[in-house]
């Protein structure tokens, strides 16, 4: 379960990073979305600021680090305050706090976090939460973030709120446009770990028997090298296209084995396939590859991108329009800025407690989804993971570097009769 091109646990780091959401009506006047860009600033900020505390996981030199997503985070505060009059007049403060990814560093700042008494807590690319929850849920100061790594994190009720995760989205939003493709039978290759095999693979089984898709499972180590077995297993069935649940190396060695076999039907992809290496195979196939992505193009023409593009400009990030974390960074404050901003419409002050009641009434836009995304923390998404917030994803076909004719769908739907 993930939310980033980053994992969820060992699972989580299997897949979306290693490897790295409710849709509805957007209403810019009760999600407080800015309408436009580039107007030049609005009022400037007077009332007492409302703090934020950042984890992003930075700095080490042993592990990873994404220091873009901090600067990104911070650039969008800025972008907030000076362009958008704050919230309701409240300037956003933020303080961060790195880890390096052990456990004794994240928990060290998840405690700084606590010990700041920000209205909110939040966290950029991690390796795991866990860390995080086991402080933060012991007081009322809600865990707001794009990603939700592990199960302690994803059913902690009232206490975290994820917006999204890719992992989940992908396994649910994929059958939907399987059906509508005519896909009949599946083949699944899933990488044979723990938190796949019991966290995303029951969901993933749900969603095809929802769609009344037969599916076929190939369960393959992490990584691997050499899927030439499995393919070549899954060209003599009746499969109709192939899902893969797979870290970057395992999808690598999955769509090599594909053009040797020259296995022709269509493959649907998360987006932790998509690396430099793997673009370039999917490149040479002839067949249609769907595939996931995690944010609209920083090229595209929707108003967040437009929003994305000034942020960036001001913060030296023009090459990282489609940086995965860069994005995260800005989608993350801009998330949270919208949950604000609903809170501040229920008059009085802005806390940590309504903040958590806007963030369960919902509503709230869903940054460079769509503008039509929106995202409700009521933990009905998907009950046995009442954190996660939504499920909604962007699937298009992907060809070379790009992929095309993107679409916002709603893997919530999925069970929908």
């Amino acid at each position: 379960m993930f939310s980033r091109p980053i994992a969820a646990a060992a699972a989580v780091v299997v897949i979306a990073s290693a490897l790295a959401a409710c849709g509805g009506s957007d209403d810019n006047k009760s999600t407080g979305v800015p309408g436009s860009t580039g107007s030049g600033a609005a009022a400037a900020p007077t009332k007492s600021p409302l703090d934020v505390f950042f984890i992003n996981e930075q700095g080490s030199t042993t592990g990873a680090s994404y220091p873009q997503e901090t600067t990104a985070a911070k650039a969008t505060v800025e972008y907030i305050n000076t362009k958008l009059g704050g919230v309701d007049g409240h300037p956003i403060k933020l303080a961060t706090c790195f880890t390096d990814t052990t456990p004794a560093s994240t928990t060290t700042c998840a405690n700084k976090a606590v010990s700041a008494n920000p209205v909110v807590i939040t966290a950029g690319t991690l390796a795991t939460d866990d860390s995080i929850i086991a402080v933060t849920g012991k007081t009322d100061i809600p865990y707001v973030s794009n990603a939700g790594y592990t199960a302690d994190t994803l059913t902690a009720k009232g206490k975290a709120f994820i917006i999204s995760n890719y992992a989940d989205a992908n396994d649910t939003s994929f059958p939907i446009v399987m059906k509508r493709n005519g896909v009949k039978k599946v083949a699944e290759i899933y990488v044979n770990v723990p938190a796949v095999v019991n966290g995303l693979l029951p969901l993933t089984k749900k969603a095809f028997e929802a769609q009344g898709i037969a599916y076929d499972l190939y369960p393959v180590p992490y990584p691997s090298s050499d899927l030439t077995p499995t393919i070549s297993a899954i060209a003599r069935t009746d499969a109709d296209a192939i899902h893969f649940q797979t870290d970057p190396v395992t999808c690598g060695a999955a769509l090599n084995a594909i053009k040797t076999f020259q296995f022709t039907k269509p493959l649907y992809a998360g987006s932790a396939c998509r690396t430099a290496a793997n673009i370039a195979i999917v490149s040479s196939l002839p067949q249609t590859v769907y595939g996931q992505l995690g944010a609209l193009p920083g090229d595209s023409d929707d108003p967040d991108a437009a929003a994305l593009r000034e942020v960036f400009a001001a913060a030296g990030l023009k090459d990282k329009l489609n940086d995965q974390w860069a994005v995260d960074g800005f989608t993350d404050i801009m998330n949270i800025y919208g949950a604000l901003k609903k809170a501040s419409q229920a008059g009085g002050d802005i806390t940590s407690a309504s903040l958590v009641k806007a963030l369960q009434s919902g509503g709230i836009h869903q940054f460079l989804m769509g503008k039509n995304a929106t995202f409700t923390c009521d933990g009905t998404v998907l009950p046995d993971l009442p954190a996660l917030c939504s499920l909604t994803t962007l699937v298009g076909k992907w060809k070379g570097n790009k992929i095309d004719n993107v679409e916002t769908i709603n893997g919530a739907d999925v069970f929908k009769k």
